[in-house]
Order: C-alpha cells, then structure tokens, then sequence
C-alpha cells in the first residue's frame, strides 16, 4: 500500500506542478499583450495560402519593401523610425512577416524557402511591380533566395547587418531537431519559449546589439518587442522551434555569384565583425556596394533610423 500511495503522490505532485506551469504560461501570453502597443489601426492583411499577413504602406512613388528580422520578437515596428523619411521618395510598404507581429502563426515548420514565395507573392500581388527591397538581420537570406528565384521582382537590394555566410548555411542536425522536438511539447516548449523571450532575456539581447542607448529606449524596444513575441499565443514558438532546429537557413553563395541586381550592405562601424562579414560576400559578388554607419552596432535600424534611411536614399 505504501509503494501505491508514492506512486500517487508523485502523480498527484506531477500533475499540479504541470498545471501550475501551464497557468503561468497563460498568464505570461495575457499579461504580455494587453497594453496593445502593436496596433492594427493603418494596416491590412495580405490572405496568403499559409495564412494572414499584416502590412502596412505609406507615401508614393517607386516601391520599397522593408523586411525586418526574422525573430518571433520582430515586426514592422523595427522599421518605425525609418518610414517618414523613406516615403518622401518611394512608396514604403512594411509587413510582419508570417509568424511575427500582428500576422498569422499557424503551427507549421517555417523554412526560408517558405518565406521567399512569401516574399514573392507579396511583391506580384500586393505590389504589382518591380520593387526596391530592405532587409535586417537574418532576413536577408529570405531576400537573396527569393530574387534568385524571381529576379525580375527585384531592383536594388539593401542588406542591413545580414548573417554571415557560415550561419547562413547551418543545416539542421540531429541537436537542433531534438531542441525543436522539445520546444512542440505543449507545457515545457511554451516555458522554455516564455524564458527565451521574457523582458530580461530582451533587454540583454539589445544591449549586445546596441553600441550605446539610454535606458527608457531600451524599455520602449522592449516592452514592444515582448508584445510582439507573445501575440497568438502559444502559437508563437512555432516559429522559433523553426528557427532553432535551422529549417529558416539557406546557403546563399550560389544566389550572390548569379544575381544580378544592385546589392548594397550597410552595417554599423562598432559592429565586431561587419567588415569581415562584407569581405566574404564580396568574395562571391565584387559588384555589392557597401557603407557602416558611426555610433551602431549590430541594429542600426533601430540605433540610428535617420542616417540609415539617409543612407538608403543615397543609393
């Protein structure tokens, strides 16, 4: 009898600290979203085969799509500060990409193949004509294989602090599908999720970006950014599970020998290794053009909006 009343008690044990955690993972998601920092007020949605996508567009003249980085914590917001000055000259158009933001997070495994027929479809559908293309971070990838795929969509191609080459091209193994494996079970994946992207892990995650910022920036950054993991739920770690498990990589070094587009990288002067990174793709394209910024780092969307639309106008 007393081996039978362990077993139960160790069930009964289990089974509330599993519901504890599940509630403090509800909590989290609610608390997360409910000042609505995000909006949908100026915005529409895209109906896209995988699901909804939300965008925005501004000004007129020649089209420019901006691309923020692919993170669950990411949006259109990124681009925020950029927006008043691009749209004097072009027709701006933002958008979050499927999985981020305020578009849909269907549970599916993201792959950057996915994301360049997106990318595509948006350009063909919503914009209708060839189109000038910025993109931050990890997103340039999504940017390099979708003109590869489709180069008569594209114009000039601006790659803002893009990965490099080597992570680009990390593929997934048997440790990155186990960590995607474990992040799908329902109540330790969304607590492992809620960890990665609480309010401290961004804070941390912004100041090694950032070459230097004020403390009310950063809690500005990260109080939306924090909204923006948690819009849809539980259904945001779907996204990042991809990201971990390397499905949303792509070597991109046969798109920068073929394409034939004006490329231009822009980074920023404090990054550590933004140089190296630009020596290597121009290894493989030496037609790119490129420029760092003073005083940023690894965000210069977000460090210094105004010198990099300045920048972007430029070229």
């Amino acid at each position: 009898m007393k081996g039978k009343e362990k077993v139960f008690t160790a069930i009964a044990l289990t089974t509330a600290t599993i519901a504890a955690a599940a509630a403090v993972n509800k909590l989290i998601f609610k608390n997360a979203i409910k000042c609505n920092l995000l909006e949908k007020k100026q915005g529409q949605f895209y109906k896209w085969r995988f699901g909804s996508v939300y965008y925005e567009k501004y000004g007129q003249g020649q089209p420019l799509l901006l691309v923020h980085d692919l993170s669950p914590a990411s949006s259109s917001y990124e681009w925020q500060n950029c927006i008043a000055k691009l749209s004097k000259h072009y027709s701006v158009y933002v958008f979050d990409l499927l999985g981020c933001g305020r578009s849909e997070k269907p549970n599916l495994v993201y792959t950057n193949f996915m994301y360049s027929q997106l990318i595509n479809d948006f350009i063909k559908e919503v914009i209708g004509r060839r189109t000038n293309v910025a993109a931050t971070g990890s997103s340039c990838s999504l940017i390099l294989t979708a003109c590869l795929n489709s180069p008569d969509s594209f114009d000039k191609i601006f790659l803002i602090s893009p990965e490099s080459l080597k992570a680009c091209a990390q593929i997934p193994t048997k440790i990155s599908k186990l960590y995607m494996n474990i992040l799908d079970i329902p109540v330790l994946g969304t607590m492992i999720y809620n960890i990665a992207f609480s309010k401290k892990s961004l804070k941390e995650m912004f100041y090694s970006k950032f070459a230097d910022c004020s403390q009310n920036d950063i809690s500005q950054l990260v109080c939306r950014y924090h909204e923006g993991a948690h819009l849809g739920s539980s259904a945001s770690k779907s996204l990042y599970a991809s990201i971990k498990g390397r499905y949303t990589n792509f070597n991109v070094n046969k798109a920068l020998r073929e394409i034939d587009n004006s490329i231009f990288m822009i980074g920023g002067a404090d990054s550590e290794f933004m140089d190296d990174i630009i020596s290597s793709y121009r290894e493989l394209n030496p037609a790119i053009e490129s420029t760092l910024i003073s005083g940023c780092k690894d965000f210069p969307v977000l460090e210094d909006a105004s010198s990099l639309a300045d920048t972007i106008l430029r070229f």
